[in-house]
């Protein structure tokens, strides 16, 4: 079954977009390539000192995920885009760190699996799960962090 564009979310409005390693967005990517684009909901953050020893000790730390985990990621999503697959994205808006809890996480991870399993049954193609569970606790309407 060819999905349609409606269901890619504009990613491929023919149903034949290929996304490739070779395009200019992936080869222009690197650690620090989001330095440099422009944040159209930037939060202003008030003590620069605390936001430079935030992001010091996020730099210390191991990647959450490894690059064969990015890789096949991106396989899928090119899948997605490519109608052969269905792209599922879940998690909250405006959870707060308090709420980032192995219990709380499993919760939510067995609702988008669940959400899947539906879904991969009716529309009979895969479905590509992603889970954004970050602790962003700053909702869009306001440039403050909460």
């Amino acid at each position: 079954m060819q999905l349609e564009s409606n269901y890619m979310g504009g990613l491929a409005a023919t149903g034949e977009a290929k996304l490739s390693d070779d395009s200019p967005k992936m080869k222009k990517w690197h650690s620090m390539s989001w330095t440099g684009r422009v944040a159209s909901q930037e939060v202003h953050y008030t003590d620069q000192m605390a936001l430079q020893r935030a992001c010091d000790t996020l730099h210390s730390l191991p990647p959450l995920i490894t690059r064969k985990e990015i890789d096949d990621s991106l396989q899928l999503v090119r899948e997605a885009a490519n109608g052969k697959a269905f792209l599922l994205q879940g998690g909250d808006c405006a959870e707060s760190f308090a709420d980032v809890k192995a219990d709380l996480i499993d919760g939510k991870v067995s609702l988008l699996r669940e959400q899947a399993a539906k879904l991969g049954a009716g529309l009979q193609v895969p479905v590509v799960q992603f889970g954004r569970i970050a602790g962003h606790a700053s909702c869009r309407a306001t440039c403050t962090p909460l």
